[in-house]
């Protein structure tokens, strides 16, 4: 299941998932604590790349 929210929340953890991929878990106000797949986020070029790290709050 693909579906895209905007919430505010604190990174708990990241996992490395395939190539260049990451599981992120997320534990946000309205929503508690949510699991969401980041794919291309290890790359160089990606600009996610710093939202992705444990205890990045945003």
């Amino acid at each position: 299941m693909e579906r895209e929210i905007a919430e505010k929340g604190i990174v708990l953890s990241a996992v490395p998932y395939g190539e260049y991929g990451k599981r992120i878990v997320i534990l946000t106000a309205n929503l508690g604590r949510i699991t969401a797949f980041a794919n291309s986020i290890r790359k160089q070029t990606s600009r996610l790349t710093p939202a992705g790290q444990s205890f990045v709050m945003g």
